[in-house]
């Protein structure tokens, strides 16, 4: 959104309403231009949300069983702290964590590794 839009959607009352119909259809000319812009901002802003959805957790028994790599999450029956590691399926699950006794409970993906890590 432009500068001038900007301004115009964040002047005070008492200089945005004008007595002089030019002024008011200018300013009324912005606003709407600006609501404009929000509703195309808006519509892109969901379009994105649903072209990619951020993985929610999922309970373990729904995690795949095929050796796919998946981040696993346990909470610490002593502590109450959760735990999030990597994790695999084998015939167990199988972590680098040392309390690997605790079985995790949630799940999700491991995001897509970094298409440049810029070395």
């Amino acid at each position: 959104m432009s500068e001038i839009k900007m301004g115009v959607l964040r002047m005070p009352d008492e200089l945005f309403w004008s007595d002089e119909p030019m002024i008011r259809q200018q300013h009324n000319q912005v606003r709407y231009e600006a609501a404009d812009e929000i509703e195309r901002l808006r519509a892109e802003n969901e379009r994105l949300r649903q072209s990619h959805p951020v993985p929610e957790w999922q309970p373990i028994d729904t995690a795949p069983k095929d050796g796919t790599q998946i981040l696993g999450a346990w909470i610490l029956p002593y502590s109450g702290q959760w735990i999030k590691q990597p994790i695999t399926y084998t015939s167990t699950w199988v972590t680098t964590w040392d309390h690997a006794d605790v079985a995790p409970s949630q799940w999700m993906p491991l995001p897509d590794d970094p298409q440049d890590a810029g070395v």
